[in-house]
């Protein structure tokens, strides 16, 4: 936007341009060359304190996100229509609220979904929302960092994500910490879901794995 060109054609007379990932920055030098002065600094995530034991549901896969076209929420209820397909007890809980709310139950209810997609509206505890599922969903057609994807590996939830600018790539590890999939792939986010539902040992490295990567962004980090 006409703003963030003006910030970028005078960057010279900054001390620092941040931005929230490599990729961001590695865009902004596509276009203005190299600079000492454009600076990343993710966004931090604290890990819980809890050390209270996780039981998940090996059935359940949630996802956080306004109800809105920039979070493309209804491709994850198209997918899911081919996940409960492999795995017929296969839920989907969608938190959030938004203008999409009435397009989406329509939705639901021309795929025959009402059984396995249920909107839950907004949580107040999105710490316990991921600490039950075995994955999370991510279908956004943009992103600034995607702060949901560091929360939910923050509690051990695997993370199948558009590979969408920005933010997942930076902070997921492809088949290690939770899956990518190209954008607009309901096909295989479904499958990458089903993936992870049907191998609970895969999930539970993958949330291991998550936990450990996700040090890299802590506060510590983040202040430093």
């Amino acid at each position: 936007d006409v703003y963030k060109r003006q910030i970028l054609d005078r960057a010279k007379e900054a001390s620092a341009i941040v931005f929230l990932t490599a990729a961001q920055r590695a865009d902004a030098e596509s276009v203005y060359g190299r600079r000492d002065n454009f600076v990343v600094i993710p966004h931090p995530v604290s890990r819980p304190a809890s050390a209270e034991p996780v039981v998940r549901d090996a059935n359940l896969v949630v996802m956080l996100a306004r109800l809105d076209q920039q979070k493309q929420v209804d491709a994850a209820v198209r997918a899911f229509r081919d996940v409960v397909r492999k795995r017929p007890g296969a839920r989907l809980e969608i938190y959030g609220r938004g203008p999409e709310e009435k397009n989406l139950r329509r939705l639901i209810s021309e795929l025959g979904l009402e059984k396995s997609v249920r909107l839950m509206g907004y949580t107040t505890d999105p710490a316990a929302v991921y600490r039950k599922a075995s994955a999370c969903l991510l279908t956004s057609s943009y992103e600034g960092f995607g702060l949901v994807v560091l929360e939910a590996m923050a509690h051990g939830c695997p993370v199948v994500s558009f590979d969408l600018n920005y933010g997942p790539s930076d902070m997921i590890t492809d088949g290690e910490t939770g899956f990518l999939v190209p954008v607009g792939s309901t096909g295989g986010l479904a499958a990458r879901t089903v993936e992870l539902l049907s191998n609970p040992d895969l999930r539970d490295r993958m949330s291991t794995a998550g936990l450990a990567a996700v040090e890299r962004f802590s506060p510590e980090t983040f202040l430093a």
